[in-house]
């Protein structure tokens, strides 16, 4: 039948077709060679011993099987650097290992796939593993073209220093474009838990090594849902969202940027509608600093910042969270050290200050008109054990500006007794 004829196919491509002993694409951008195979048939199956070549100078072993029954059964697994000693291999950042079992029937395919591989971050090297599990999935050509392919279902798993972080995706679209000799890209787009994600990803061959590019916009997605995505991310300041770990509620949308060039960087921007802060730790710090309770939960109209992720340092910048009692503007940052710096301003309401005994006398001292306050702090020390500073200048600075006749009315004496007695702590 069908499957007979391609299998009696296939093995004539091998055993009789000579190989040539370099392949080159793209003006030496893409080579390989040294190619060497070793596969036996049999009647409905087909054991791949050994597929091994040079890619870019890179030594890869493919093996595996290949069964033509009621479905069609593939496993495979590829290597790199198969032949170094396992202790150089285990460190080395272009060593990857990959295995594959699916099956195929109908035209729809359904199956696992395994990553074994070294990221550096932050100056260090750690193994990672990822795993991708697929079903339904099928392939065709787009009328201009390209490759698409469509999986109806695929979970994404990734684990790091034994951490599992799982990202679901559905109906997910790709169209793979390799037609252009230097530039390699993959569209795609796919429903991730309750909102959708669609990006880009782009490889230029005419670097060595290829320059890679990714753009990754992702809506209308619940923002708890999102651990996973924002820890990888963040890469080696995964500490940073670890801390949010079902800390933030809303509806999420984010626009992000990657790219590798000798350096990896990760960039964009993050934006969340229409929700809380549940615990976050510089708010239960100034929940019992102040003695308001209520600052524990902070509900939000919008919550939104600019990232900058690198080697060096990981950023949040132009933070701006927007609620009926609570505001902040600001700006993070910690190094690959763990130390972090920090400029934050919060506007309270007078509602939410009047719940405090310590605000009474401050209160009374200013026109009831004036509805919000202004408090700007500082953060520094190491990121597990941070340092928060009330910056008490500035705010007796901005008293004075709302306070007509500040020294003529004698009230210095009296603002400095109200501020003295914030800082007191409850008995």
């Amino acid at each position: 039948g069908e499957k007979r004829k391609f299998f009696d196919d296939l093995k004539k491509l091998i055993m009789y077709r000579k190989i040539p002993a370099k392949v080159g694409i793209s003006a030496g951008a893409l080579n390989i060679y040294d190619i060497n195979a070793l596969v036996r048939f049999g009647d409905k199956k087909a054991d791949i011993d050994e597929i091994s070549f040079y890619f870019n100078k890179i030594p890869v072993k493919l093996s595996g099987n290949i069964s033509f029954l009621d479905k069609t059964l593939l496993e495979a697994k590829v290597s790199t650097f198969p032949n170094q000693p396992p202790k150089e291999r285990l460190l080395n950042k272009q060593r990857f290992d990959a295995k594959m079992i699916a099956d195929f029937k109908n035209g729809l395919a359904n199956g696992k796939v395994n990553l074994d591989f070294v990221r550096t971050a932050g100056g260090q090297q750690a193994g990672q593993r990822a795993e991708f599990v697929f079903n339904q999935a099928s392939f065709g050509l787009s009328p201009d073209a390209r490759l698409k392919l469509f999986v109806q279902d695929v979970s994404c798993a990734y684990t790091l220093k034994d951490q599992l972080y799982v990202l679901p995706l559905r109906e997910v679209n790709a169209w793979v474009n390799f037609l252009d000799k230097r530039t390699k890209k993959i569209d795609f787009d796919s429903r991730v838990y309750d909102g959708t994600m669609q990006g880009q990803l782009t490889a230029d061959l005419g670097f060595r090594p290829p320059k890679a590019q990714a753009h990754l916009e992702i809506e209308d997605v619940s923002a708890h849902e999102l651990d996973s995505l924002l820890l990888s991310l963040f890469g080696a300041y995964r500490q940073l969202p670890a801390k949010l770990q079902g800390k933030v509620y809303g509806t999420f949308s984010c626009i992000v940027d990657y790219i590798s060039d000798n350096t990896t960087r990760i960039f964009g921007r993050v934006r969340i509608d229409n929700g809380y802060l549940d615990n976050v730790n510089f708010f239960v710090w100034l929940a019992d600093f102040f003695n308001i309770p209520l600052l524990k939960r902070v509900d939000f109209t919008s919550l939104e910042a600019k990232f900058n992720v690198d080697d060096k340092k990981a950023q949040l910048e132009k933070i701006s969270l927007n609620g009926d009692e609570v505001g902040l503007e600001g700006n993070f940052g910690i190094e690959n050290n763990e130390l972090i710096s920090s400029r934050l301003s919060l506007s309270l309401s007078r509602r939410l200050l009047s719940t405090s005994s310590k605000f009474q006398l401050l209160l009374a001292l200013i026109d009831p008109e004036v509805e919000v306050f202004n408090f700007d702090f500082q953060l520094s020390g190491l990121y597990g054990s941070p340092n928060f500073k009330w910056l008490e200048s500035n705010f007796k600075q901005k008293l004075e500006s709302i306070l007509p006749g500040f020294m003529e009315r004698g009230l210095e004496n009296k603002v400095e007794r109200a501020i003295k007695q914030i800082y007191q702590k409850e008995n």
